[in-house]
């Protein structure tokens, strides 16, 4: 009926909940100041493991994702430009696995539009092969990663039309297609993993 049926804690550490991911075996939850806190769904208010507080680390996690074995955590970083691969262990830990072009662990990737790069990383997420796909908010573009977070091919560009305007969240169905929210063209666009667009709903911006 639409009621809460639980609700939990998250702490006093100063952060906001932000953004939010869930696998077959655990939740996971980004935070403004760049914690994440992980929790196991069989037990739903164990919180399991943090990983962040600190800027070294992350700095505003916007959207997250998990793989289809749920055992990596996708991260797109915002104020870093960069994603972030986290790695989640048996025993229910967060290590650091890889991280996109241009940075390290404790880096800031570049504020670019070059291919690989973001001016301010939005969401991301993973296909059913383990592709990773991402949205570069004022690069209004939607990038392809190959596993390796190796840059493979990019679509968009500000427009009215065939572009973005600012691609603000996206999600990958279970047949690997893409969703994506175009803000300021009042849209959602449907790509294939080929960055093929398919369908567009929505739209007339002005």
């Amino acid at each position: 009926n639409g009621g809460c049926i639980a609700n939990i804690y998250l702490g006093t550490h100063k952060g906001a909940p932000h953004a939010i991911a869930v696998s077959a075996n655990f939740w996971a939850v980004g935070f403004t100041n760049g914690a994440i806190y992980l929790y196991n769904r069989s037990s739903f208010y164990s919180r399991l493991r943090d990983y962040g507080f600190n800027t070294n680390y992350l700095h505003y996690s916007w959207g997250m994702s998990f793989n289809n074995a749920g055992n990596k955590l996708l991260v797109a970083d915002y104020y870093k430009n960069r994603l972030i691969e986290l790695n989640v262990s048996s025993g229910a830990k967060l290590s650091h696995s890889q991280v996109s072009s241009g940075t390290s662990m404790y880096g800031t990737g570049s504020y670019s539009t070059s291919n690989g790069y973001f001016r301010r990383p939005m969401d991301a997420a993973y296909d059913s092969s383990g592709n990773i796909y991402a949205l570069d908010l004022y690069g209004h573009r939607l990038q392809k990663f190959n596993s390796s977070l190796t840059y493979q091919a990019q679509v968009g560009g500000y427009s009215t039309s065939s572009g973005f305007r600012y691609p603000y969240g996206m999600h990958i169905d279970s047949s690997d297609n893409i969703y994506v929210t175009d803000f300021y063209n009042y849209a959602v666009r449907k790509y294939n993993t080929s960055l093929t667009e398919t369908a567009t709903y929505g739209g007339g911006a002005g």
